[in-house]
């Protein structure tokens, strides 16, 4: 009698061991696909962004700027034409001079000084220019300044100077 009673007893612990086991299970499991549709949904969204990454722009512009004039205080800017409907353009940037920094920052400001866009890590070219790609979006029509840094010993010096005035159609 003693046995069954055991029996009976142990068999009332295990079943609600397995019942906690299964309900914890189930809840883990739901936890997981949560988890899984979400991380998948993050996925095919970053795969969605990143898709403009492997795809060529066709008819990109290619804006070559000079720099102003060595003590020309105001020089009268450079007039460039950006088609609206490209997209992008490549913008080039000329220096003057050799004299080389370990690390290069561009500014770009409208003409009454709103920041624009401005970037560090910028490298010359052995033809001695820099290269970026920008959206037209950012340079709507109007006047712009680009200052060219270059940084070394912590310090910053002016390496040029671009005033450009856009006309985008």
């Amino acid at each position: 009698m003693i046995l069954v009673a055991g029996a009976a007893i142990w068999g009332f612990w295990d079943r609600r061991q397995t019942r906690a086991a299964v309900t914890r299970y189930e809840a883990e499991r739901a936890e997981q696909d949560r988890l899984t549709a979400s991380t998948r949904a993050a996925i095919e969204e970053m795969r969605g962004r990143g898709a403009d990454r492997y795809r060529p722009y066709l008819n990109v512009s290619i804006v070559k700027l000079l720099p102003a004039p060595p003590g020309d205080a105001a020089p009268a800017p450079q007039r460039i034409h950006i088609p609206a409907d490209s997209g992008m353009f490549t913008l080039v940037l000329n220096v003057v001079g050799q004299k080389s920094y370990p690390s290069y920052k561009l500014e770009i400001t409208t003409q009454d000084g709103k920041p624009v866009w401005d970037g560090q890590g910028l490298r010359k070219s052995q033809q001695n220019t820099f290269h970026l790609i920008f959206p037209v979006s950012l340079f709507p029509a109007g006047g712009y300044q680009f200052r060219l840094l270059g940084s070394g010993r912590d310090r910053e010096a002016l390496v040029e100077t671009y005033r450009v005035q856009v006309d985008n159609q």
